[in-house]
């Protein structure tokens, strides 16, 4: 009842204009005033540098939004897309109409950024400095170059100024969480060179309970996020480098945590026409835990991707390499920090990832004729492991197994718009979609110890492939959106064996989602409620990962003086639709509070915001992973939190 209420509040909110989604986007920049002048009359004239205006039409299945003064995670959240907490903010990854991880791929300019930690430690999509970017775009309709089954999330840099200018941005945070993340760029010139600096205490739930509390970690070690990149552009050329690293990040849902990674890339581009390369160290280990006395577990991953994209075309290789080491500890010693007091046994060291080179390459064009828009994309992709000797651990239990596949992933998407009166709006969207299997989902393989099941990739996975029909429905500021999706050879983990030997495998199933999503965008409001319904066809039970109704709602008061308000709420529903073959459990309602205040005088923004104002104990269903990793705790939320911002342009 708790969390109806909460919702019945989102949807009493009236807002003002809205459909950008489905409407033509601007993107305005006006990056100074290079002189002014005041005539007799009273009136100011100024000149602006050179403004330039882009303009692109959106498809029903795609919605933009720029990235200000707010944090990248609400600017992701305010274009539709979900965020899996598990564990500091840090850690989180997308979620959408019931695809993640691999199915929904995040670009930079068209630049793929992929996981090098199988189990997803190291995702790009929040940790971006927002003084880079100028926007993110969601596309559901994976009819684009960059997109993965379930569709993309697509930011953009922003172009830099010709004047000189300084913006900062610096947040601390408070009470539960202790967090200080301080932002920094100086631009002009056509240039920018930016910095970025993260460094937190792993945080308090609502019962001020620490992670050595829940989770069985032998200190609270602070993480750290260290961040530098440049960017340029001269003439028709452009061009950037960075560096990112990051050490100690906490991540509870699984039994080891990100000790180190390390992330560099580069990009030249011409006209449009991108070149880029990045490269990924990631190291993960369970020294930070009470468990590393009896057994201590490491990952050393390396992945490196290049690429080339432009206008309806993309070539990128991957090569991946993971190797993972375990040692048990003898009877009576003791191997916290990785060292034994006692002649420990001999560490099995396994090629988790055997050296994986991945390369593909596709097309993709669009027609827009009246009220109808038809996209298309057509690629070819490779992936194999370069040990062939690691084969015959595959061939366990899937004697068919085979070291490279090809796979030929498509989409072809059709949508129509109209006014069906004056005031009312209406499309369709029909979405045909097959992509090639996350190479994890492939070629990953771990023998474990401790009577627990070996993990392994399937080289047999057909090719996932999906359709999806999609209906809009807006009028002024609001908007209603219902898909049904019918997924043939959907990945999904699941139990096997063979013998005695038990395992945790991927295999092919049929899949039904189906979802709706309400939505009120306006100056002074904004609400969203969305279900998703997920099905296994071929095991007939509920699908597993699948969020259940959620709510969010914000309220924003007029400026006065350089002050204004807000109020957030946020809610979502019990989730009883659970997949218990894969250890799965129910979890409760719960309902979330947010007030905030910013005062803006010149160049200057304060902003004061009290998260969880109620305290609320709670956690979300995709807060806990299904993987063999899992630590199988769910990752609760942040107790009452208190974040002070200072933003500044100069």
């Amino acid at each position: 009842m708790k969390s109806l209420l909460w919702c019945v509040l989102a949807l009493t909110i009236t807002a003002g204009p809205a459909l950008a989604q489905v409407d033509t986007v601007y993107v305005l920049r006006a990056d100074t005033v290079l002189q002014a002048r005041h005539e007799e009359d009273g009136r100011w004239f100024y000149e602006l540098q050179e403004v330039h205006v882009s303009a692109r039409r959106l498809h029903l299945t795609q919605r933009a939004t720029l990235i200000g003064k707010e944090a990248v995670q609400q600017a992701l959240q305010a274009s539709g897309v979900g965020l899996i907490r598990r564990g500091v903010l840090l850690a989180s990854d997308v979620y959408l109409d019931g695809f993640k991880r691999g199915d929904v791929e995040v670009v930079i300019d068209g630049e793929r950024y992929p996981n090098a930690c199988p189990n997803r430690m190291d995702p790009p999509a929040v940790r971006v400095n927002p003084l880079e970017m100028e926007s993110v775009r969601l596309d559901k309709s994976a009819a684009e170059v960059g997109s993965g089954l379930g569709g993309q999330v697509a930011f953009r840099r922003a172009a830099p100024p010709e004047a000189w200018r300084v913006r900062g941005n610096l947040v601390y945070a408070g009470l539960n969480d202790q967090t200080l993340d301080a932002a920094l760029a100086l631009e002009g010139r056509r240039h920018r060179l930016t910095g970025r600096f993260v460094h937190g205490q792993p945080y308090r739930d609502a019962r001020d309970r620490s992670f050595i509390e829940r989770y069985d970690y032998l200190q609270e070690s602070p993480y750290t996020l260290a961040e530098m990149a440049f960017q340029g552009e001269a003439n028709a050329w452009t061009y950037g480098a960075g560096l990112s690293v990051g050490q100690d990040i906490p991540f509870p849902y699984l039994r080891m945590d990100e000790r180190e990674n390390t992330m560099w890339n580069a990009f030249l581009a011409y006209q449009g026409h991108r070149l880029y390369v990045n490269h990924t160290y990631h190291l993960m280990d369970n020294r930070l835990r009470a468990n590393a006395a009896t057994m201590a577990m490491e990952n050393d991953a390396r992945h490196l991707t290049i690429g080339l994209t432009g206008p309806g075309y993309e070539i990128y290789y991957r090569n991946w390499d993971t190797w993972n080491t375990m040692t048990m500890a003898p009877m009576g010693s003791n191997m916290q920090g990785g060292m034994a007091s006692g002649m420990a046994m001999q560490p099995m060291r396994q090629h988790m990832m055997p050296d994986l080179h991945l390369i593909s390459t596709s097309l993709a064009r669009d027609v827009a004729r009246g009220a109808f828009t038809l996209s298309g994309r057509l690629g070819l992709t490779r992936t194999a492991i370069g040990e062939a000797a690691r084969l015959s651990f595959y061939q366990t239990l899937y004697p068919d197994a085979v070291d490279a596949r090809w796979f030929v992933p498509a989409a072809l998407s059709l949508s129509a718009r109209t006014m069906l009166t004056d005031r009312l709006l209406g499309g369709l969207t029909l979405d045909l979609a097959t992509e090639a299997p996350a190479p994890e989902y492939l070629y990953v393989g771990l023998r474990r110890m401790q009577g627990q099941p070996t993990w392994t990739g399937n080289p047999t996975l057909a090719a996932p492939r999906r359709a999806t029909l999609r209906g809009l429905l807006g009028r002024g500021a609001f908007t209603g959106e219902v898909f049904t999706t019918l997924a043939d050879n959907y990945v999904t983990l699941t139990p096997a064996a063979r013998d005695e030997a038990r395992f945790i495998t991927y295999a092919n199933v049929g899949a039904w989602l189906t979802g709706v999503t309400l939505r009120a965008d306006g100056p002074y409001a904004t609400a969203q409620i969305s279900y998703t319904l997920g099905e296994n066809l071929t095991e007939n039970r509920p699908l597993a990962e699948i969020a259940p109704l959620q709510m969010h709602t914000t309220l924003r008061s007029p400026r006065w003086r350089g002050l204004s308000a807000s109020v957030r709420a946020e809610a979502a529903a019990a989730q009883p639709r659970i997949d218990e073959a894969l250890g799965e459990t129910r979890t409760p309602a719960w309902g979330r509070l947010d007030v905030g205040a910013t005062y803006a005088l010149g160049a200057v923004e304060v902003t004061a915001d009290l998260e969880n104002l109620t305290n609320t104990l709670y956690y979300q269903h995709l807060s806990y992973a299904r993987s063999p990793f899992a630590s199988g705790l769910p990752v609760y939320e942040p107790g009452r939190t208190l974040r002070l911002g200072l933003r500044l342009v100069y």
